[in-house]
């Protein structure tokens, strides 16, 4: 238990360090919470005395990633997202979830060690190389049944400014920052309209809504350029602080908006009281949590919303999927670090949500990565767009087939493996005389 302690913080501070220099305290705080995880595994783990150890030791590891998406307030951070850029290998997702593919991947390392530890035996060999081809077969052939679909394309125009944080957060340049994005995103409407143009989180600091020299940009822009706009914007009602995002429709009028629901602890609130106040990395801002207007709509058409780091939280995403979406927009800063480490662990979250729940996740970040991901799991550009100024069109289809088991029914799988881990322990238990 103790070197599973210490490998879990190790293992962890390594996998975040660029998140040291952005916040201390956070960086901490998040490392010791992530690295529960493996040392509730290392409580749980048999040696190679038990005849089925190495499904037993998978399935625990399974249930301590499920328990701990609890207390982190439901973000799921697995194993599985090291494999999200090896898009022949996640398809499962959208059976078991992320959680499927992190019991496959502690199975396979599981027969490599006991090959090394015991010799080689046909057993481990074979089950390890009948994992990888049930999941690369099911992979192709799930990603050759998106190739084939015939559905109504929709045109969404995703505009990454790349604004520096500190230009963003300074009350006196909102006005000439919003300027600087809505000329960029005129290079949206060369050729066809699209149906939605995205500015992304936080494009304007401050409530669009009732700043006149805001809203007389807008009306200017779509007076142009009539398209349905969805704008990154910090409202507040109340007294109280929302990160939002605000659609307009191509008359200019508001017609809906969307409040983040989960927020991120010592960026935009602070989680133990007023004494911690100094300690929030934005100053200007402390959010609140949103109510439930999940979804946002363009006539028929119904799409969810995302902010920052929601695109981790499956089971917020679960109740969006209620209401059918067409697709997911994700707004998103991330103008807070420039480690392309960083970003790529950030983007890995929207590819697991698009393959879990089979439906196109759009990205749009003011620095960072901009692009759509499509419910196979592929991107539409690839990382060289990094920190970079421009537009990106995307044409996708929208969502055709109906939701996915994963999207149906969550995370079965941690409670299939509970069970199984309660029942293989009390099976034990009775056996040794400790039950």
């Amino acid at each position: 238990m103790i070197w599973g302690s210490v490998s879990g913080l190790i293992a962890y501070s390594g996998l975040i360090w660029w998140l040291f220099p952005v916040h201390l305290i956070g960086a901490v705080l998040l490392v010791i919470c992530l690295g529960m995880q493996i040392f509730l595994w290392s409580i749980l783990f048999f040696r190679a005395d038990l005849r089925y150890w190495i499904f037993f030791n998978a399935a625990a590891w399974v249930v301590s990633e499920w328990i701990r998406s609890f207390w982190l307030g439901g973000l799921q951070w697995t194993l599985a997202n090291s494999q999200t850029f090896y898009p022949e290998f996640i398809q499962v997702f959208d059976i078991l979830g992320p959680l499927g593919i992190s019991f496959f991947i502690v199975v396979v390392n599981g027969c490599i060690y006991a090959g090394l530890k015991r010799g080689i035996k046909a057993r481990y060999v074979l089950l390890a190389v009948g994992l990888l081809v049930i999941m690369y077969g099911y992979g192709k052939w799930k990603i050759a049944a998106f190739d084939k679909v015939t559905d109504t394309k929709k045109r969404v125009c995703l505009v990454q400014p790349n604004v520096s944080a500190l230009d963003k957060q300074d009350p006196d340049k909102v006005g000439a920052t919003l300027k600087k994005i809505l000329k960029l995103s005129e290079q949206c409407f060369v050729g066809a309209v699209p149906d939605l143009v995205v500015l992304p989180e936080t494009a304007v600091a401050d409530d669009i809504r009732y700043r006149a020299d805001l809203r007389r940009e807008i009306s200017s822009f779509l007076k142009i350029y009539p398209a349905h706009l969805l704008i990154g914007s910090a409202l507040l009602e109340n007294a109280q602080n929302y990160n939002s995002a605000v659609l307009f429709g191509p008359d200019d009028r508001i017609i809906g908006k969307y409040d983040k629901q989960t927020l991120v602890p010592f960026v935009e609130y602070y989680p133990f009281g007023r004494f911690a106040r100094n300690q929030l990395y934005n100053k200007n801002y402390e959010f609140v949590s949103g109510g439930f207007d999940l979804n946002l709509s363009m006539g028929k058409s119904r799409f969810g919303t995302l902010i920052c780091s929601e695109d981790g939280y499956s089971r917020l995403i679960r109740k969006m999927e209620e209401q059918h979406p067409e697709f997911f927009v994700v707004l998103l800063s991330d103008a807070w670090t420039r480690v392309p480490q960083a970003l790529m662990m950030h983007l890995q979250n929207a590819i697991v949500q698009a393959v879990s729940f089979r439906v196109p996740v759009l990205r749009c970040a003011n620095s960072g990565w901009t692009g759509s991901i499509y419910p196979s799991g592929y991107l539409s550009q690839d990382s060289r767009y990094i920190n970079q100024e421009g537009v990106f069109i995307e044409s996708f289809y929208r969502r055709e087939h109906g939701r996915s088991l994963y999207s149906k029914y969550g995370d079965f799988f941690g409670v299939l493996c509970l069970f199984f881990v309660i029942i293989i322990l009390f099976s034990t238990g009775k056996r040794s005389g400790k039950i």
